[in-house]
């Protein structure tokens, strides 16, 4: 809803990509640490994000759907901020202005914003001035970018309305779902381990990610459908990635999981020297 980024292989733009790429990291591994989802902290997951979202356009040039990633992550920072007792005004605006910034540079999430109350809701028990909060925060930025789009008279068409890349490398795009999806279900052990001894608040926070995957796995479905594109599937592996940990063990790493997670890992370097990205539909 910004408009369009005239040079996008501008080394300032580049950087940009690397410079969100590097903050969604530390931000993701604070979200784990801080909350202990582990007894012990893990710096595993920035490692996974970084080699993961290497397979995606907007890992190296700048695009909506990496700056809309930044805010989705900001969000879920704010969600997890949220306490049963405790006021949470600031925190349930701030969640929805996040969302609703980036709706303005990926505008399929606005499909997803009733999922954004219902997050809150796990969090926090049903309170209408907070929810009148969700809705002004989210908003605010949509007024903005459309006083911003009146002035500088941009229009939003239907092929706008994804603003992911149209690039599809089938076989890179295989060997990160296959990889990932055998990584999570060699998590599912430790995750249910972890759910079954864990406070309250912690059981909260696992169905909290419970919906947000629920509801990004609805958006890539979506933008896949309609508009034939995944680089949505960067926002799903966000949030992957905080689970993926529980697979390879707190005190003794396992095997399996490693051997795996290393494939991948020098897949995404080989790729550069080797053009498997030749092979597109």
């Amino acid at each position: 809803m910004w408009g369009n980024i005239a040079r996008q292989n501008h080394w300032v733009f580049q950087l940009g990509a690397f410079a969100i790429i590097l903050m969604n990291a530390l931000l993701l591994n604070t979200i784990f640490n801080r909350n202990e989802f582990m007894e012990r902290n893990s710096y595993l997951v920035p490692f996974f994000y970084v080699v993961f979202m290497s397979f995606f356009h907007s890992f190296y040039f700048l695009e909506g759907l990496s700056i809309a990633q930044s805010f989705m992550v900001l969000m879920l920072y704010q969600l997890f901020k949220l306490n049963q007792n405790e006021d949470g005004r600031r925190a349930t605006f701030n969640v929805g202005l996040f969302y609703g910034v980036a709706c303005t540079f990926f505008p399929v999430l606005m499909l997803g914003f009733p999922f954004v109350f219902w997050m809150v809701w796990v969090m926090r028990p049903f309170v209408l001035r907070e929810s009148m909060l969700i809705a002004a925060g989210f908003i605010v930025p949509i007024l903005y970018s459309g006083v911003y789009s009146l002035f500088v008279k941009t229009r939003l068409d239907k092929t706008e309305f994804s603003s992911s890349s149209t690039e599809l490398h089938w076989l890179n795009t295989l060997v990160l779902i296959v990889g990932v999806t055998i990584l999570v279900m060699l998590s599912l052990r430790g995750i249910y381990a972890k759910i079954s001894a864990s406070s309250i608040r912690m059981k909260k926070l696992f169905r909290l990610l419970l919906l947000f995957v629920v509801m990004s796995v609805l958006i890539v479905l979506i933008d896949f459908f309609l508009f034939h594109k995944v680089e949505p599937i960067g926002i799903l592996l966000a949030l992957i990635v905080l689970l993926l940990p529980y697979g390879f063990g707190e005190k003794k790493q396992k095997v399996l999981p490693s051997v795996l997670f290393y494939l991948i890992f020098f897949y995404s370097l080989t790729k550069f020297f080797i053009p498997f990205e030749s092979i597109t539909f």
